[in-house]
């Protein structure tokens, strides 16, 4: 639903098509659809993966796709975080002169990798 209803809000249904034949063009697809490196998700096997740090923009037309695979990792025991910036937009994050919410997810990312490093 989020593909339908956030269409053409940064990133449109035609924009997308052009990525995902860039990605995994139309002669391979019926070889490659289901394989999960391209899709993680399709993984057989979801089990004892790394903690996963999943943020969203909620406005985003790719939004279901993201709260779909953070549910498979809970749904398979894994540690997950799950941030979504409400009413933000895909690709907010390089909007941090005028979008506050994009400097803040900065923040957050950052603290968070340099806690790992520790």
């Amino acid at each position: 639903p989020s593909k339908i209803k956030y269409d053409g809000i940064i990133l449109s249904a035609k924009l997308m098509n052009w990525f995902e034949e860039k990605y995994l063009p139309r002669k391979d697809r019926i070889k490659y659809l289901n394989d999960w490196r391209l899709s993680p998700a399709k993984a057989g096997n979801l089990k004892n993966l790394p903690k996963t740090l999943l943020i969203l923009a909620e406005c985003d037309p790719l939004f279901d796709e993201g709260k779909y695979f953070a549910s498979e990792l809970k749904k398979n025991n894994n540690e997950v975080e799950l941030i979504i910036y409400k009413g933000q937009i895909h690709g907010f994050i390089t909007m941090g002169g005028i979008i506050s919410d994009a400097n803040h997810m900065i923040d957050l990312v950052k603290e968070r990798a340099n806690s790992l490093l520790d």
